[in-house]
């Protein structure tokens, strides 16, 4: 196992949030990729797998953050209680960045958590969330968009 990249979990609550942090040989940048901010949402998790399985820590420069499944309130929900919740700005996480934490919405407290523990660090970051374009690698980015589609092509 590399010293350099570490695995674990945050504790939100009563809920475990998979964590991953990669540190490079070099100072440089901070870059955090989250997945799964909705149940269906299955590509971020496999290609933060694969570029995890890929990565040389010793050629990178900065740290990557990883949180495959930032959502782990609604893992649970069916793809059809997910779309009655999706709809709504109250039961979409999407909708609660950055969160308030005293908010009497555990989703609100969960996007301010990640907020103020990870995102906070962040020189930049990929959110494998599902938008209008979807690239057949598993990186989603805004029609059009052309430093999205960039980096959904870099990932």
């Amino acid at each position: 196992m590399n010293n350099n990249i570490f695995y674990s979990s945050l504790k939100f609550e009563k809920h475990r949030i998979p964590h991953v942090v990669v540190t490079g040989r070099r100072t440089g940048p901070t870059l955090v990729a989250i997945g799964l901010q909705h149940p269906t949402e299955f590509s971020g998790p496999g290609a933060m797998d694969r570029v995890l399985d890929e990565l040389d820590p010793a050629r990178l420069s900065g740290k990557l953050i990883c949180l495959p499944i930032v959502n782990p309130l609604q893992m649970h929900l069916t793809d059809e209680q997910f779309r009655k919740c999706w709809k709504n700005p109250d039961t979409n996480l999407n909708r609660q960045w950055p969160g308030i934490p005293k908010s009497r919405n555990a989703l609100s407290r969960l996007a301010a958590f990640i907020w103020d523990t990870i995102l906070v660090q962040a020189d930049a970051l990929v959110d494998y969330h599902c938008c209008r374009t979807v690239d057949p690698r598993f990186a989603a980015c805004l029609a059009d968009h052309k430093p999205g589609e960039a980096m959904a092509a870099a990932m």
